[in-house]
């Protein structure tokens, strides 16, 4: 398995420690919204051009849910075929991470919650792009310069005081929790 280049914004870093870099600071996966209608085909077919694990399915209304790579083998699996709509496998209302919200606890949310991606909005509440799970702990890994168990362990103990952080909010818990 290759290593994959993690881009920072180190002006928008500064001189931060790994615990303190913001999910904005990061190269975020594009955000790719597929029109209603949309199939798993069309979706697998979008994420590969895009070069992005997820992407957004929007429904008749216009509404749009997150669909990713775990959503696409779960429904092939399940017996569905390429031709079943996106949107019916989607993430409804997916949890956000703000752009200002720190990586450690982006990382922290999606690893709490059992999924790999979690969409990251502006101040405004706009989508800017996708954090995936790999590519945050890479980012709070990488910076370190320290041996890669006192790095894990960094991580791991900002895990449990991330509850508190009001710059990450949860979707609705039926569809949260089934986010991946």
């Amino acid at each position: 398995m290759g290593t994959r280049n993690i881009r920072i914004d180190m002006d928008a870093v500064g001189h931060a420690t790994s615990g303190d870099l913001l999910v904005g600071a990061l190269h975020l996966e594009p955000v790719v919204v597929l029109a209603a209608g949309a199939t798993l085909a069309d979706a697998a077919t979008a994420m590969v051009g895009a070069g992005t694990s997820a992407v957004f399915a929007a429904d008749a209304e216009g509404v749009e849910a997150l669909v990713t790579e775990r959503d696409l083998v779960r429904a092939l699996a399940d017996g569905g075929a390429t031709t079943l709509l996106a949107v019916e496998v989607a993430t409804a209302e997916p949890v956000t991470a703000n752009s200002a919200s720190r990586v450690v606890d982006a990382v922290a949310l999606m690893l709490g919650r059992g999924f790999r991606h979690v969409p990251v909005v502006d101040p405004q509440g706009d989508i800017v792009g996708i954090l995936g799970l790999a590519a945050g702990l890479e980012a709070l890994l990488a910076p370190a310069g320290a041996p890669p168990w006192l790095s894990a362990l960094r991580v791991a103990l900002h895990i449990h005081g991330a509850g508190g952080n009001t710059a990450i909010r949860a979707g609705s818990s039926s569809e949260g929790a089934r986010q991946r």
